[in-house]
């Protein structure tokens, strides 16, 4: 395929799972953010923050996981060579999971339980 050689054991579907699985990760964490902007400034369900804050304390959410991720990206690969890459990135989805179900009941406390929720986000991912 496209004059690539793959090692033993890995085929074309296997090359293309990674990227479709990268790209279904990527459009949950674009949806997440989008969802976010509007539980900020729901009133009665979400976080009620005015129309003024909303783009600081979205752009404090994103800004304060960065340097988690980059860490955490770092010892995931670590982590891959010393426990394996299935239970990894299963207990990294886990993580995704519970993290992203968890955003609405940290309503309406922006700080620190939506931060903390974000940071453990930014760790899975």
């Amino acid at each position: 395929m496209l004059g690539i050689r793959f090692k033993r054991g890995y085929t074309r579907w296997n090359f293309l799972g990674t990227f479709i699985v990268l790209l279904a990760g990527f459009t949950a964490m674009i949806y997440l953010n989008t969802q976010t902007i509007f539980l900020l400034r729901d009133p009665e369900n979400g976080f009620g923050i005015p129309k003024e804050q909303i783009g600081r304390v979205s752009n404090e959410l994103i800004a304060y996981v960065l340097p988690f991720q980059l860490v955490f990206s770092l010892v995931s690969g670590y982590l891959f060579d010393l426990v394996g890459r299935k239970i990894t990135l299963f207990a990294s989805s886990l993580l995704i999971c519970v993290s992203m179900a968890a955003i609405p009941w940290t309503a309406p406390s922006v700080y620190p339980w939506l931060y903390i929720v974000r940071i453990f986000l930014g760790i899975a991912a």
